[in-house]
C-alpha cells in the first residue's frame, strides 16, 4: 500500500463552450457531447488524464521531464533499440472524473432534478452552432451541413487529483508542480484550434494535502475521505497553497504570445446562425417575422457572482472563432500564393497544413484518420448585450432576392436581416509554434494586416460593404519577431 501521496480537489471552469464528444447525434442533432445517466455532461478522466500527459509532453524539455512523465504515467512493455524490454509501469498519477457545479458550486452527477436548477438545465441542454463541412479544396462541401453541441460557456467541473509517492519515498514536490504547471491553461474536448475548450484553474477554490498515512492524523483523515469524500473539502488546505506555474499551455520558444487584436466595426456586421432565440427583444422579432430573416448568432452563458452563487447571462452575440480562422485560412492561402508567384501545387488543406491542420483523406474523398493539427488557435468573440440593442441596430434591414437566371426581383421573396451595427471585437490569437516554411508565416502575417487595414472580410454581406474592420497594424509586433525567427 502506497504511505505517502498528494491529494488535491480541482475546480475549474470552462472560457470557452466545451464539446467532449460520443461520436454520434441523438436524431435531432448531429454531434452530442459526454453526458451520465442523469443528462448532466461530465469530464471522462481518461479525457483529463490524457490531456496532462499531452501537455506536459508538449512542454518538456529535457531528459528529466520525459522520465518524469513515464514514471508519473507510467509505461507498457516496449522492445528498446539494442534488443532489451522496457519494464511496464503502473500510473502514480490518478484523475477523478470532473462533476459538473451547480449554481450553489456544489458538484453533482447523477441527478433527477435538473429542471430546477437553471445552470444544470442550461448544462444537460447544450448550445448548438450550425456548420458547414469543408472539402479538401477548401470550400463548402455540398453534401456536409451539420450542427455541433457543446457545453455552454461559464460551467464549472470539479474533479480529485492524486500522485502517489514512488515506492515508499515521499511525494516529489517536482512532480507536484509539473501536474499544476500542465492544469494552468489547458485546452481540452473537439474544435480547441476553433475556440472552444479553453479552461482555466479556479485557484480560489483548489484544495490539497500531502499524505503520510504513517501518521495517525492522516491516517484518520484517509479514512473520513474514504467513507465521506465531500467531507474531506474543508479539511484540506486552501488555495493558499495553490501555486501553479504561470504559462500558457504548450509554450514554447517559436510560439507567438496570445495577442488580443482590437477591431472595430466600420459598418454593419452579421455572423448568422439563424436560429431565432425566445426572449429577443421586439427589433429582432420583427426581423424574424420575415421570410427567411438572417439573425446574427447569439447564446447564453454562465456568470458566476460569486464563488457560491452562478446565474444565466442574457442572450449574448458573439462571432464564433471558426468564422475567423475561415476568413484567415482563405486569406493566408491568397497571399502563400502571390508569395509563390506561381500556383501552389498542392491543394489549400496540405499548403496551410502547418499552420490550420489538416485532415487526411483516402482516395474516395472520405475522412481518412492521421490528419495533423494546426498551430493557430483563435478564441470566440463575445460580444456585450448593448450591441443587440444599439439604436441603429433597432431595425432589420430589408432585401428583395433576386431571380439568378433573369436579374430581376422574385415575387414573394421579401427578406430582412438584422447585423450588429460597428461592434468592437477583441480577437485573441496564438501561434504555438512556428512552421519551417518563411513563406507561409510571411503570407498569415498579411492575412493579419488586410483584416486590421479593412481589405478582409468576417460574416456576410462584404460584397454590401459589412463586415469590414480596421485596427492598429502595430499590434502585430509579436507576429513581426514571429516570422523572422
Amino acid at each position: 500500500m502506497k504511505q505517502h501521496f498528494w491529494l488535491a480537489r480541482v475546480t475549474i471552469q470552462a472560457d470557452a463552450p466545451l464539446h467532449i464528444g460520443t461520436g454520434a447525434g441523438d436524431g435531432l442533432r448531429d454531434a452530442l457531447y459526454v453526458r451520465g445517466m442523469g443528462g448532466l455532461p461530465f469530464l471522462p478522466a481518461t479525457s483529463l488524464a490524457g490531456v496532462l500527459r499531452a501537455v506536459m509532453q508538449a512542454s518538456a524539455g529535457c531528459a528529466e521531464d520525459q522520465a518524469r512523465i513515464v514514471s508519473l504515467f507510467g509505461s507498457i512493455d516496449a522492445p528498446r533499440d539494442n534488443g532489451s524490454s522496457q519494464r511496464a509501469r503502473a500510473s502514480r498519477l490518478f484523475v477523478s472524473a470532473g462533476h459538473v457545479q451547480d449554481q450553489r458550486g456544489v458538484p453533482r452527477g447523477l441527478d433527477d432534478k435538473v429542471d430546477s436548477d437553471p445552470i444544470l438545465s442550461l448544462c444537460a441542454a447544450g448550445a448548438t452552432r450550425d456548420h458547414v463541412a469543408i472539402s479538401g479544396a477548401g470550400v463548402a462541401d455540398g453534401r456536409g451541413k451539420y450542427d455541433w453541441t457543446s457545453v455552454p460557456r461559464g460551467a464549472r467541473f470539479s474533479f480529485d487529483l492524486r500522485i502517489d509517492g514512488d515506492g515508499d519515498r515521499p511525494v516529489d514536490p517536482r512532480d507536484v508542480a509539473a501536474a499544476k504547471a500542465a492544469l494552468a491553461g489547458m485546452r481540452m474536448g473537439a474544435k480547441t484550434r476553433s475556440g472552444l475548450g479553453r479552461l482555466t484553474v479556479k485557484e480560489a477554490l483548489c484544495s490539497e494535502r500531502y499524505f503520510d498515512l504513517g501518521k495517525s492524523e492522516d491516517r484518520e483523515l484517509w479514512r473520513t475521505f474514504t467513507r465521506r469524500p465531500a467531507e474531506l473539502v474543508d479539511k484540506l488546505s486552501g488555495a493558499a497553497n495553490w501555486t501553479p506555474s504561470r504559462h500558457e499551455v504548450h509554450q514554447r520558444a517559436s510560439s507567438v504570445q496570445p495577442v488580443t487584436l482590437r477591431l472595430q466595426a466600420q459598418d454593419y456586421l452579421l455572423v448568422g446562425q439563424g436560429v431565432p432565440q425566445d426572449d429577443l427583444d421586439h427589433h429582432w422579432n420583427k426581423a424574424r417575422s420575415k421570410a427567411r430573416a438572417k439573425l446574427p448568432i447569439t447564446e447564453r452563458c454562465i456568470e458566476w457572482k460569486t464563488d457560491k452563487a452562478a446565474a444565466l447571462s442574457e442572450v449574448l452575440p458573439l462571432v464564433p472563432a471558426s468564422g475567423i480562422k475561415g476568413a484567415l485560412r482563405h486569406r493566408t492561402l491568397f497571399h502563400l500564393r502571390r508569395l509563390a508567384g506561381t500556383e501552389v501545387d498542392q491543394l489549400p488543406g496540405e499548403a496551410l497544413a502547418d499552420l490550420f491542420g489538416s485532415i487526411k483523406r483516402g482516395e474516395d474523398g472520405d475522412e481518412d484518420g492521421g490528419g495533423q493539427a494546426g498551430l493557430v488557435f483563435i478564441d470566440d468573440v463575445w460580444l456585450p448585450r448593448s450591441a443587440l440593442t444599439a439604436k441603429e441596430s433597432s431595425g432589420a434591414l430589408t432585401h428583395v432576392s433576386l431571380d439568378r437566371f433573369t436579374g430581376g426581383p422574385l415575387l414573394g421573396a421579401l427578406f430582412g436581416e438584422a447585423p450588429l451595427y460597428r461592434p468592437e471585437l477583441k480577437v485573441r490569437i496564438a501561434v504555438l509554434g512556428r512552421p519551417a516554411d518563411q513563406s507561409l508565416r510571411k503570407a498569415f502575417i498579411f492575412a493579419l494586416r488586410d483584416l486590421l487595414e479593412g481589405r478582409l472580410a468576417l460574416g456576410t454581406g462584404r460584397n454590401a460593404g459589412h463586415g469590414f474592420c480596421t485596427g492598429d497594424v502595430k499590434q502585430l509586433g509579436e507576429f513581426r519577431r514571429w516570422v523572422e525567427g
